[in-house]
């Protein structure tokens, strides 16, 4: 796994959180390597043995989740 490489949180299984790459590649880590309060749907950069959030790249997602939901509801 990259260093830098930005993942989301897909989903929880057990005491591990499943983290997707851009790439779509799954990596199980455990949640106590990720900040306090964590959830479905953040992101994160590896920093060493734990995990950043990386909320400006949350708030890019949500932008751009935000304008296809418009885009395909103005095709109706």
């Amino acid at each position: 796994m990259n260093e830098q490489a930005l993942l989301s949180f897909d989903r929880r299984e057990g005491d591990l959180a499943v983290l997707v790459d851009e790439e779509g590649i799954s990596y199980p880590v455990p949640l106590t390597a990720l900040p306090e309060n964590s959830r479905e749907g953040m992101m994160f950069r590896r920093m060493g043995d734990t995990f950043v959030a990386d909320e400006d790249a949350a708030e890019v997602r949500r932008r751009r989740v935000l304008e296809l939901q418009n885009r395909l509801r103005r095709r109706k």
